[in-house]
């Protein structure tokens, strides 16, 4: 299995890397596309909310780690459980990453694949609708 092949380190640093990736699609989505129409954004440029999401995202990753860690060992005092805190921090941010991808999958593909020219177009028509 995949999840044995991986050392902990290796899981932990591809946690924290899911955790920017959690934050910062959402602020890509959102500041791109609304970006790209009110002409804030040229086409192609990256939004700035998407480097502090990545930012934001990575040191929550780390805070999350350590919560998981936290509440596994309370289980594990009280509850008597035996979980892997790396297998489960790991799982955790991998079932939100996969969620992500089902929620806003299809809108970053459209952002992605936006045509420059239908850009313009589009910044065309808002700008000539506030004129009037």
């Amino acid at each position: 299995m995949l999840l044995k092949k991986l050392s902990n380190k290796t899981k932990i640093s591809l946690g924290i890397l899911f955790w920017a990736l959690i934050i910062a699609i959402p602020q890509f989505l959102v500041n791109y596309t609304t970006g790209l129409l009110s002409g804030k954004l040229i086409y192609g440029q990256i939004p700035v909310q998407f480097y502090l999401g990545l930012i934001s995202g990575a040191i929550f990753g780390m805070i999350f780690y350590f919560i998981v860690k936290a509440v596994i060992k309370l289980l594990i005092k009280f509850g008597g459980l035996n979980i892997d805190v790396v297998n489960a921090f790991f799982m955790i941010t991998s079932i939100l990453l996969i969620i992500v991808f089902l929620l806003q999958g299809n809108n970053l593909y459209v952002a992605l694949t936006l045509k420059e020219e239908n850009v313009r177009d589009a910044q065309q028509l808002i700008k000539s609708y506030n004129n009037q």
